[in-house]
């Protein structure tokens, strides 16, 4: 049998590699009356059964108490038993969903928002926008974080991403997106086109709210409308909506495409229509 794999195991040896002990516990099955009734009991109770003691007979007052040994031991047990229920009260739980850039950073700003440096997540998406996963992929310093193409793609398809999103903080407290976002956005998003794993959006989030990464195709359809250069401000991004004829974007569902003006924090709100 594969040691590394653990579906194959039983009960018995699966709480033996829980209490690090070289025999199957099978006697610890046995006189907690199986698997059911172990997960329900406490510390307590789970160190009289290794200790081999009845419990009917032991009075939690007296001296004879389980040793310390045996009470790390059933702690040990106990905590396995509770990382299991708080398992499935997550999975109970109707998972997050990230279908607007107001969604994204309404996820983001408690998180990294008023950080002193800054933190590159990568936001593993369903077919239907629904959190996955979150990885932070890149963490600098207060001009900026290193991060290689590579990183949050390689962090999107181990999550088995349908899609992904990108979200970092400006510690300066303006969420207007650089040049430098706009450059790093375009190359992620062709890098991941090319790993067959897609790139919806890339926000921003500071103190004083939070913006969309306009891409390099962006800016240059842009300029070429207005006939000059356009910067990645916020008056840029607002001048080019309006060329478009149509107000900047604001909680619609992400698009690389798409460029938003500076929004304040916002509840997260459902999927936009």
């Amino acid at each position: 049998m594969d040691e590394t794999d653990i579906t194959a195991r039983s009960i018995a040896e699966l709480l033996a590699m829980v209490l690090r002990t070289p025999e199957p516990m099978r006697d610890l099955l046995e006189r907690a009356g199986g698997i059911e009734a172990l997960a329900r009991s406490e510390a307590f109770e789970i160190a009289a059964h290794l200790e081999g003691r009845d419990l009917d007979a032991l009075d939690r007052r007296r001296a004879a108490l389980p040793g310390r040994a045996a009470m790390s031991k059933a702690r040990a047990v106990a905590a396995a038993f509770e990382l299991g229920r708080r398992l499935e009260r997550a999975r109970a739980r109707p998972p997050e969903k990230l279908t607007s850039a107001a969604a994204v950073a309404a996820w983001a700003q408690p998180r990294i928002g008023a950080l002193a440096h800054e933190e590159l997540w990568m936001l593993a998406l369903d077919g239907r926008g629904h959190l996955r996963a979150a990885r932070c992929v890149a963490r600098g310093g207060l001009h900026g974080a290193a991060v290689r193409a590579a990183d949050p793609i390689r962090a999107a398809l181990r999550a088995d991403a349908s899609a992904f999103v990108l979200v970092h903080n400006h510690p300066s407290g303006d969420p207007t997106p650089s040049r430098e976002d706009a450059r790093l956005t375009a190359d992620l998003a062709a890098a991941a086109r090319v790993a067959g794993v897609t790139l919806l959006d890339h926000v921003v989030v500071a103190r004083g709210g939070f913006a969309c990464v306009p891409t390099l195709a962006t800016e240059t359809a842009g300029a070429r409308e207005g006939g000059g250069r356009d910067d990645a401000s916020a008056a840029g991004v607002e001048a080019r909506a309006a060329r478009r004829g149509g107000p900047p974007i604001r909680g619609r569902a992400l698009s690389l495409a798409s460029a938003t003006k500076v929004e304040p924090p916002a509840a997260p709100r459902g999927s936009a229509p």
